[in-house]
């Protein structure tokens, strides 16, 4: 095997889907919109969950990126993802598995 198609073939290894470099440029315009705390509505928008659904598993405490108190009676809940946490939840999650 030459060294451009020993080089070829390992680009072509290294590169990733466009649907994973579209999913990167998304999460780079959320944390954008917001840079400090994102909504829970955008977060779901962004995983493609129902926000209710999501904030349902938010408020589970099974997710390392946020935290959230849901209200009695209807009322509204807390809901804090911190763009920072998320950012790195959903990046780090794309290299370990277990995240």
């Amino acid at each position: 095997m030459g060294a451009n198609t020993y080089q070829h073939a390992v680009q072509s290894l290294l590169q990733a889907p466009a649907s994973v470099i579209e999913d990167l440029q998304k999460l780079d315009e959320l944390i954008t919109r917001y840079p400090r705390l994102i909504p829970a509505e955008a977060a779901a928008q962004f995983l493609g969950m129902d926000k209710d659904a999501f904030k349902k598993v938010l408020s589970s405490g099974h997710c390392p990126f946020g935290v959230a108190k849901p209200m009695q009676g209807g009322r509204n809940g807390i809901y804090k993802i911190p763009s920072t946490q998320f950012w790195l939840w959903y990046r780090l999650s794309m290299c370990v598995s277990g995240l």
